[in-house]
């Protein structure tokens, strides 16, 4: 089995955080594990919420036989009503039963999203990596330590930015569900929006969580990491690549790849960027993004499982 690994030297496994691809293509790392435990805890969640607003599973199990044809309206392509369509069945006098499943199933889309997002971030590292341990991404081969652009490594380290945004979508997503969790509707005598995006929620505006500051949770302010996640993210978002050449370090001994590395600006002991007037790129650390996008990542979804614990506590 090949291994994909941190450093961009394909064949055995040196490192627990190594990929690897199956059969069908899917790539699997100590990540994986966490996708595993978020589904769990998801689907926990979701059925807590269902129990919660219906008093039992067995009234949500009973609306959802009737209903189940209002499940994906206007929340997947599966429907091809329209929202006039949808309109003209929200705005009737619906039965109680019937507002209450549409508004467990919009949090239950909202779920989804977080599982899609935590899925996707995994197999576009493993895409990543695999294409980093690639001895023909850089060519013609040169021995020695160079730096190095083209438009297959542009293309390569956008990669890495898809996953930088999908972390920092977990955050707003993570912080839509709690404000929705803590506010949880308990009137049901018409068709509303959810909570959170009647007040606009993103993670910006976690002071408005009860669970803001919670240690070990995606809410803590005075954390570095995800001070760095949120700022890599607004760089990423506004400038669209860290440095002014999308570019890789490579180090080769007799053809053979030794090491490959990209270099991520200088940060202060918050988090932030090293700044002074208008230069934000200080490289005086050789701090590698490469190994730093596998802790940020590890970081923010053990931060993630903390929120969603505390919130099956909260919910019970």
């Amino acid at each position: 089995m090949l291994f994909f690994n941190l450093n961009g030297v394909v064949g055995e496994k040196n490192n627990d955080q190594s990929f690897y691809k199956n059969l069908m293509g899917e790539y699997f790392s100590l990540l994986t594990e966490y996708t595993y435990q978020f589904e769990k805890q998801l689907i926990n969640l979701e059925h807590s919420i269902q129990k919660c607003v219906f008093g039992k599973m067995e009234a949500y199990w009973e609306a959802s036989k009737v209903l189940y044809s209002l499940q994906e309206i206007g929340l997947s392509s599966e429907s091809k009503l329209s929202v006039q369509d949808f309109e003209s069945i929200v705005i009737k006098n619906l039965p109680e039963n019937t507002l209450k499943y549409l508004y467990v199933n919009e949090i239950g889309y909202l779920i989804s999203n977080v599982q899609n997002v935590v899925n996707s971030i995994i197999q576009i590292l493993g895409s990543f990596f695999e294409e980093f341990n690639d001895q023909l991404l850089v060519i013609p081969a040169v021995d020695g330590c160079r730096v190095v652009s083209s438009p297959r490594i542009t293309a390569l380290i956008s990669k890495l930015n898809s996953v930088i945004i999908s972390l920092g979508s977990l955050l707003d997503y993570a912080a839509k569900l709690v404000y929705e969790i803590e506010n949880l509707r308990v009137s049901f005598s018409s068709y509303q929006k959810l909570e959170c995006y009647k007040k606009d929620i993103k993670h910006g505006k976690r002071n408005l969580l009860r669970l803001n500051e919670l240690r070990g949770s995606l809410f803590e302010s005075d954390s570095p990491s995800l001070t760095f996640l949120k700022e890599i993210r607004n760089r990423i978002i506004h400038d669209g690549f860290l440095d002014v050449n999308p570019q890789l370090y490579e180090f080769r001994e007799n053809g053979d790849v030794k090491e490959r590395f990209i270099l991520l600006p200088d940060l202060n002991q918050s988090g932030k960027f090293e700044k002074c007037g208008s230069r934000s790129n200080f490289y005086s650390r050789d701090t590698k993004l490469n190994i730093e996008i596998i802790n940020l990542t590890k970081e923010t979804f053990e931060r993630f499982g903390k929120t969603v614990d505390e919130l099956l506590k909260l919910i019970k």
